[in-house]
């Protein structure tokens, strides 16, 4: 997928929901970085959360992991909206719950509910997540999302 020079590559693996869990979520730890970000508490889709998310994801049988690794042009760019609706149209599909729907407040992203994304990334996408330095954008920015169903 290239959309005004943006190059969007798509990566999916699926899994046994509770393995995935159990071999993923590291809520302890990954809840400390989520502490020290400014929507913290702020947004409805970040945490602290009113509920245990094993409440909502641990009922479901699997999980699709879908990352999208996003390549910009040179200067700035958009990210886009088509991400969103792939992921809803899959989550309708399957019947399930997604995780990471960036437009919708009210979707926790894999990482509000501990999920090492970037563990996830490199295990079961086999793309490592890059981060910037110096003010300066990686080569590419890794969108990490789950369903499970």
């Amino acid at each position: 997928m290239k959309k005004e020079g943006i190059q969007i590559q798509k990566f999916e693996a699926e899994a046994d929901a509770k393995e995935y869990i159990s071999l993923y979520r590291d809520a302890e730890r990954i809840g400390k970085l989520c502490r020290q970000c400014r929507n913290y508490g702020k947004r409805r889709c970040c945490p602290p959360f009113d509920f245990d998310p094993i409440d909502i994801i641990g009922k479901y049988r699997r999980a699709r992991i879908i990352g999208f690794k996003v390549t910009p042009p040179e200067k700035g760019f958009l990210i886009s909206p088509d991400i969103d609706k792939c992921l809803s149209e899959l989550e309708t599909e399957l019947g399930g719950f997604a995780c990471g729907i960036t437009g919708d407040e009210n979707r926790p992203s894999l990482e509000a509910f501990g999920f090492d994304v970037e563990k996830t990334s490199k295990e079961l996408l086999g793309v490592e997540i890059k981060w910037g330095k110096d003010g300066c954008l990686p080569p590419y920015l890794m969108l990490v999302c789950g369903i499970f169903f």
